[in-house]
Parts: structure tokens; C-alpha cells; sequence
């Protein structure tokens, strides 16, 4: 989800540790914003796809912890050379892959399973006949990627962190009792914050937001989350980097509330 439901939720590949007031090149800079250009369907060739599934294979052999390996996902995702989409979340079947690639490895090609076509990240698909008419700016397609909590899922499944039928869960309020998780208030806990833990809004039973911490460098945090904001062609959309200063954040205001601290999820 995104703040627009407060009221609802370049080919180089840097392998990315848990970094803390470190300088080294992790694909964002702390500063400005990620403006990368929405995922096309076949947006990398053949031989590019091969080469990126070798660069995830290998930045993820190298982490040492499954904190590590859950950072060394998300930044996978947020050093590649579009943004994947945010996709909406739908129980139609034929889209099961559409919002929430329940798979290890990169949703790049297509998949042709059980009788159905499941079109890669980026690739475009028909709108369920439920969601029209209830997202702004949606039209008879929209693009296959992420939704807010079937990114985290993603990213903790490819780190061995949660089972398969963990994974197939989508709420992100679910994330706010997660067994084995720890929930704290946000601004009473900034100097907790770990790369690899969540942060979180509630707005009501069905509703809320989940992103995934992936640095921290002095005071600036750097998040990754699969957003929707004024609409579904917001070009704010996808997944994406942003970052929140701890000391100049007025976090009476801002949308995030809670820390959600993955210590025991991870076994660290």
C-alpha cells in the first residue's frame, strides 16, 4: 500500500552487506531520489537475463547471514535498471504470479505453468474486472510486479527466512504480529535501527504498509517498498529506494509508525 491509502497500503549489481556508516557503492547515495523509469516487458535480452540471473546468484552466495541475504535481495532489485512495477492485488486465477512472484530467482522471463500464461515483471496484463473502477487512473491493463508485502515475502523466502506458505500470505498487517518479530514505536526506537528490519503503518483491519530497511548511514535510512501513491500512473510508483533522517524527521507526521525488529527471524 502507499501513502495515497494512508486512508486504506544500470545492469551493475553491488553485493550489500549489513552497511552501517560505511562508504562503500551500494547503488544509492543516501540523497536525492530513485527515478529510475518503470520495467517493460522484455526489457533485457536473452543474454542479459542470463547474466543478471548469475549476478543474483552470486551476491546472494555471498552473504553470510539470512539478514544479509534479505539486504542483498532488496538492493538487487533497487540496482537494476528499471523499476519493477507495483501490481495490484488480485485473487483471479491465471494471476497468482501477477502480484507476488512466489518463486526463488528473478521473474524476468515468462512462465507457462498449469495451463496459464504468467507474463514477467513489467509485462502487461488485462485488469480484473474487480479493480476497475476502484483504482484512479486504471485502465483495461496494468503492469506485472509487486505489491507492498509480496516484496518483503519475496525477498525473505530468497534468504530462506520464511517458508513457501509464508510466502503465498500477502497482507502487510500481517507483518505487524509477525510470530517471531518484535514491534516498536518508530520514533522512540531510532537508535534500534537495523538494515534488515521492517517499518510499518496500520490504518484499519484491512489496510496498511510494510517496507524493507536496507541501510543506514549516520543519521539517513535507506528503505526499499513497493508503493502506490496518487494513483496507478503515479510515476512514484514501484519499487523503489527512498530514505527519512532521523533527527530532522518529524515522525509525529510521518506515514511510517512502527519498527519492526526481524532479530529472531533471522537468528541473529
Amino acid at each position: 500500500m502507499t501513502i495515497a491509502f494512508l486512508f486504506f497500503c544500470n545492469h551493475l549489481i553491488y553485493a550489500f552487506v549489513d552497511r552501517t556508516d560505511k562508504d562503500e557503492d551500494v547503488g544509492f547515495n543516501y540523497v536525492g531520489e530513485d527515478n529510475r523509469s518503470f520495467m517493460r516487458c522484455d526489457q533485457y535480452s536473452e543474454s542479459e537475463i542470463d547474466s543478471l540471473e548469475r549476478k543474483f546468484e552470486d551476491v546472494m552466495s555471498k552473504a553470510l547471514t539470512k539478514r544479509e541475504k534479505v539486504i542483498n535481495s532488496a538492493n538487487f532489485l533497487v540496482n537494476l535498471s528499471h523499476v519493477i512495477p507495483y501490481a495490484h492485488e488480485t485473487y483471479d486465477k491465471g494471476y497468482e504470479l501477477a502480484w507476488k512472484y512466489t518463486r526463488k530467482g528473478l521473474f524476468l522471463r515468462s512462465i507457462v505453468e498449469n495451463g496459464y500464461l504468467y507474463p514477467a515483471w513489467g509485462c502487461e496484463i488485462l485488469t480484473p474486472k474487480e479493480l476497475i473502477g476502484s483504482v484512479k487512473d486504471l485502465g483495461e491493463t496494468y503492469r506485472v510486479g509487486f505489491h507492498c508485502s509480496s516484496f518483503i515475502r519475496w525477498c525473505l523466502y530468497n534468504a530462506d527466512a520464511v517458508s513457501k506458505n509464508i510466502l503465498e500470505a500477502s497482507r502487510a498487517n500481517d507483518f505487524g504480529n509477525f510470530p517471531g518479530t518484535k514491534k516498536l514505536v518508530l520514533k522512540k526506537s531510532l537508535d534500534k535501527i537495523r538494515p534488515g528490519d521492517l517499518i510499518y503503518f496500520y490504518v484499519d483491519e484491512n489496510n496498511g504498509h510494510i517496507a524493507l530497511i536496507i541501510g543506514v548511514k549516520g543519521d539517513v535510512v535507506t528503505f526499499v517498498e513497493s508503493a502506490r501513491w496518487d494513483g496507478h500512473t503515479d510515476p512514484r510508483n514501484g519499487l523503489r529506494w527512498r530514505t527519512f533522517n532521523k533527527k530532522t524527521t518529524d515522525f509525529d507526521k510521518y506515514r511510517f509508525k512502527y519498527l519492526i525488529q526481524m532479530n529472531e527471524i533471522y537468528g541473529d
